[in-house]
């Protein structure tokens, strides 16, 4: 899902597709709210207030699960942020090595490594 960056002291971003819309904070941790209607979304991203609107009306309103990104996707975002480059082109390769290395006995750590090796020589060489 596509977030979008907001004005907020505690959300650093916001998405909504089919019903359910998706907050990262800025302490990093990404959640998914269910059977938001897209006009408490609409109300959110245009309140004065985003974090006291996410407190009111979302909080404990709705059905919430945590995002658990694979380390390289996350990786993806951290890289992407710091480097300011697309950060869906970086998750489509993370995405790609994950798969490449998901039918191996490889752990995650080895998965980032390699992963983050790739993608230097991709954006860099």
């Amino acid at each position: 899902m596509n977030r979008k960056p907001v004005k907020s002291s505690n959300i650093k971003s916001i998405g909504f597709e089919d019903g359910t819309m998706e907050i990262e904070f800025h302490s990093g941790g990404i959640y998914k709210y269910a059977s938001v209607g897209e006009e408490v979304y609409k109300a959110m991203v245009e309140s004065d207030s985003i974090g006291k609107y996410f407190h009111q009306f979302i909080k404990g309103q709705f059905m919430c699960t945590k995002v658990e990104l694979a380390p390289p996707l996350r990786l993806a975002e951290l890289i992407g942020e710091k480097l300011s480059v697309d950060v869906e082109e970086l998750r489509k390769e993370a995405t790609k090595y994950i798969a490449m290395y998901s039918d191996k006995d490889v752990d995650s750590k080895s998965c980032c490594r390699k992963t983050v090796k790739a993608w230097i020589q991709y954006f860099f060489f």
